[in-house]
């Protein structure tokens, strides 16, 4: 399977459409953009930098968008000609801030809606300049909601909400107040080791190896991304065994499902994979049966589970 899963990813690669592999599609853009004068705002260049931003190059996108509009849109405010421009330049710094805080330097507290303690920037530059941006679109135009969203949010980052946030697009403290008390989660993400960046997938709490303490299994919707088993190690820590569980070029999934299928008292797993993806999502899904050892062994082709459709999720029963 993990040969099978590492020719589909290949093949995605060299495809325009698979939507997760946004550095690609970026440097095709790139090369069509040679020799053309950033004087020029064709569409091309709005989509290249939309391509660093979701691919994560913040950097990158920061610098693309800024020579636009100092070449093409020179001294000019935000207009209904260059707003895109800025609209993308906002994100590219407000991303630029959670990478430098909430992910490389993260905290219990970090990215937690509404910001406060820990999760405070200390590197404000990517902040500062998002929120400065959001307020000029919404000086060219006060309806935009996502605008006004994204300032009162760089605000929190900054530790300057609701006081730093012009009155005339300021959403109310109480907005984010519960109707009554409730607990409070605390992430212990990196402390546990748990701390993986990735996309979004399956996640299952269980105890896998039968030694009484609830593990960790999940996957991500990359093609990208392997699949993850953390081992709980007394519920002081998790360790990753994901290579040595056997699920190296497991990769993909939105989700999985859990149940012991061959009655031996451990349990086991079927990943399904390709949902949402349109012409890409002919990707097959995965029975991985537990060797009660500590390994997954994926036997999908020796059960007749093997096939090429789209799947979101499943469920087991005795039909």
């Amino acid at each position: 399977m993990a040969a099978l899963l590492g020719e589909m990813a290949r093949r995605a690669e060299r495809s325009t459409s698979y939507p997760y592999f946004n550095s690609l599609r970026a440097e095709r853009h790139a090369a069509m953009l040679q020799g053309v004068p950033y004087s020029v705002p064709i569409d091309r260049r709005l989509k290249y930098a939309r391509e660093l931003l979701q691919a994560g190059r913040n950097e990158d996108c920061i610098v693309e968008l800024e020579r636009v509009l100092q070449e093409a849109f020179p001294g000019q405010p935000v207009n209904r000609s260059n707003r895109r421009y800025y609209e993308v330049l906002a994100l590219a710094y407000l991303r630029l801030g959670e990478q430098n805080n909430c992910i490389q330097r993260r905290d219990p507290e970090s990215c937690i809606v509404p910001v406060q303690g820990g999760g405070i920037h200390t590197f404000r530059q990517g902040s500062e300049r998002a929120a400065e941006l959001f307020e000029a679109l919404l000086r060219f135009d006060s309806t935009d909601l996502m605008s006004r969203w994204m300032l009162n949010l760089a605000h929190m980052t900054l530790g300057t909400y609701p006081e730093g946030v012009p009155e005339a697009f300021r959403i109310p403290p109480e907005a984010f107040e519960a109707e009554g008390p409730l607990p409070k989660f605390q992430d212990r993400g990196a402390a546990l080791g748990v701390d993986v960046v990735n996309h979004a997938g399956g996640s299952a709490l269980e105890d896998f190896d039968n030694d009484g303490w609830l593990d960790i299994f999940t996957t991500s919707y990359s093609l990208r991304d392997e699949a993850k088993f953390f081992r709980n190690l007394g519920g002081k820590r998790f360790h990753d065994r994901s290579h040595a569980a056997g699920l190296q070029g497991l990769v993909a999934g939105l989700n999985f499902e859990v149940t012991d299928f061959d009655n031996d008292g451990w349990k086991d797993l079927f990943i399904t994979r390709g949902a949402w993806l349109g012409a890409n999502g002919q990707l097959p899904n995965s029975l991985l049966r537990n060797n009660g050892d500590g390994t997954f062994t994926d036997i999908t082709r020796a059960a007749g589970l093997l096939d090429f459709y789209p799947s979101q999720t499943a469920a087991w029963a005795d039909y």
